[in-house]
């Protein structure tokens, strides 16, 4: 969890307070082998999950079944931390290494961002930035079209 704390204070000062509270919440732990999933896609998960060890990805199944890497998760990364407001996940996470996760049901992390705000502001600015890391992936990975359509 010593991740997470860093990588949200990089964005606002947490009091003493503010980091008990997060960690308070996260105090469940569930462990997975290489190559299994944490989460599908589709399911309606009850916990917001995060890496407390090891690395996973978020993908995306393909028509053909298979699956295209849309994220890699480390250390402080929340897996599904858009479930606080979406019900359904539109992604799978699977473990690419042995992996410990820290659990919080969605309405206790839901509670902890509106009773603490700059922890609701560190959540929201790292969100936001893996968010345009992923479209920075997909330029590079998108061709570039010509706009004459000719």
């Amino acid at each position: 969890m010593d991740q997470l704390i860093a990588k949200l204070q990089r964005v606002i000062a947490l009091s003493d307070d503010d980091r008990s509270s997060l960690l308070a919440i996260f105090s469940n732990t569930r462990y997975f082998k290489r190559g299994r999933d944490i989460l599908r896609e589709g399911e309606q998960p009850e916990h917001v999950h995060i890496i407390i060890d090891g690395w996973a990805a978020h993908c995306v199944t393909l028509v053909d079944g298979s699956r295209q890497t849309t994220a890699f998760l480390m250390p402080g990364d929340f897996c599904n931390g858009e479930t606080t407001l979406l019900k359904r996940l539109d992604h799978s996470v699977v473990a690419l290494t042995p992996v410990t996760i820290g659990t919080a049901t969605r309405e206790r992390l839901t509670a902890l961002l509106l009773d603490r705000p700059n922890v609701a502001q560190a959540f929201w600015q790292t969100t936001l930035v893996d968010a345009a890391v992923l479209r920075t992936w997909l330029v590079d990975v998108t061709p570039v079209f010509s706009s004459s359509w000719s």
